[in-house]
């Protein structure tokens, strides 16, 4: 397990005091709860709606409401969603009182004079290689499957954002739209088009544009506001995509005309990532309690499913071998190797980064050798 060269700036740090439980006002101790939440079990939409009922409920208590906002956000950002850019402005406009979550605020806003992130990789070894993106508030970057491009979403006052293109090779930022509300990019297996959801129409939420820029983006799938497209099988044929309210999202497969769920339960499952052979798709759920990482044959392959992770995870990525699947839990980047025939085989997890808080999407490089990170300026 190799040491991060630089630590990222973790989403959230437990409040300081030397007070016990036992004296702390109750507020602080429900902050407490939804902060371990956060870190701890890292499920990040379960936070949020703990930190929603500590706003709702602590409204006379302005410095437990501005830090509960204030790790909200960071939630968001982590799940890439433009919302984070919202609640990170609503603290240092409405809580100008408050120093301490108005600091943390601050430099995440998307404003043109501050900004707040950059994208670097870090290697196998942990050693953190800068690229020349320029700075701007990315909420998610994607990698093409040539490795040579990444589709980033860049947040913007108000809560905008748009879809962007970062030529990794000729150093340039190309803006693909312009409505405000757009996120969530991710390539289609070709690299000609980015498949990206709209954050605000309520029918034909995720849609696709050339990745050139060359055309508009044209309606794809009408699933309601909260769909989010997370993967495209290697054919081209099943796009995944996750739906649903903070509590229970599910996931479902869309190849025309009508989707069709994949996973549906009472359970949150999320970000479905299909295997580079189309034969298996890795995602996140908590059905155990806390956020864990499965594993599930495609429609066609067979019944099964196996439980990657150990002590928790999110965010699943495929080496384009098929033979690694990487995923975070909090601050660490873990590593299975795996093996789908002749008979499935799924290793025990391992660390292979640590230090490590990603803002929001990170990727994997097609030769298993680097992650692209978001890296947040320090506060």
């Amino acid at each position: 397990m190799r040491k991060a060269a630089t630590r990222f700036v973790l989403a959230g740090v437990l409040l300081a005091g030397g007070a016990t439980a036992q004296s702390r006002k109750q507020q602080d101790i429900d902050l407490q709860a939804a902060i371990r939440t956060q870190n701890v079990d890292g499920d990040l939409t379960g936070a949020i709606q703990q930190y929603r009922a500590i706003v709702s409920k602590y409204t006379e208590d302005r410095a437990v409401m501005a830090m509960a906002l204030v790790h909200m956000a960071d939630c968001y950002r982590k799940m890439g969603d433009a919302e984070a850019q919202k609640i990170y402005e609503r603290v240092v406009r409405d809580f100008a009182d408050q120093k301490e979550a108005v600091a943390r605020a601050r430099p995440n806003l998307g404003s043109t004079g501050g900004l707040s992130s950059t994208l670097v990789w870090l290697d196998r070894e942990g050693r953190e290689h800068p690229s020349p993106a320029p700075p701007r508030p990315y909420l998610s970057a994607r990698l093409s499957p040539d490795g040579q491009r990444a589709a980033v979403a860049i947040g913007a006052p108000g809560g905008q954002c748009d879809i962007w293109v970062y030529d990794l090779q000729r150093a340039t930022l190309t803006r693909l739209t312009f409505q405000g509300d757009r996120g969530f990019p991710i390539w289609a297996p070709d690299g000609q088009r980015i498949t990206f959801r709209s954050t605000n129409v309520e029918t034909a939420t995720i849609f696709s544009l050339p990745a050139d820029g060359s055309g508009p983006p044209e309606p794809l799938l009408a699933a309601g506001a909260d769909a989010t497209p997370t993967s495209w099988s290697p054919d081209g044929k099943l796009l995944a995509f996750h739906q649903g309210g903070p509590r229970q999202r599910n996931i479902w497969l869309w190849g025309g005309p009508e989707p069709k769920p994949f996973v549906e339960t009472q359970f949150n499952e999320y970000g479905a990532e299909f295997s580079p052979d189309g034969r298996w798709i890795a995602y996140a759920s908590n059905e155990s309690g806390r956020l864990e990482i499965y594993l599930r044959p495609a429609p066609g392959v067979g019944p099964g499913k196996w439980q990657v992770s150990a002590l928790g995870g999110t965010m699943p990525r495929w080496a384009r071998s098929g033979q690694e699947l990487f995923y975070l839990d909090r601050d660490r980047v873990m590593v299975v190797a795996f093996e789908g025939s002749p008979t499935v085989r799924v290793g025990v997890p391992r660390a292979l980064l640590e230090g490590i808080a990603a803002g929001g999407d990170y990727d994997v490089s097609p030769d298993g050798k680097r992650f692209l990170f978001i890296k947040r300026a320090a506060p």
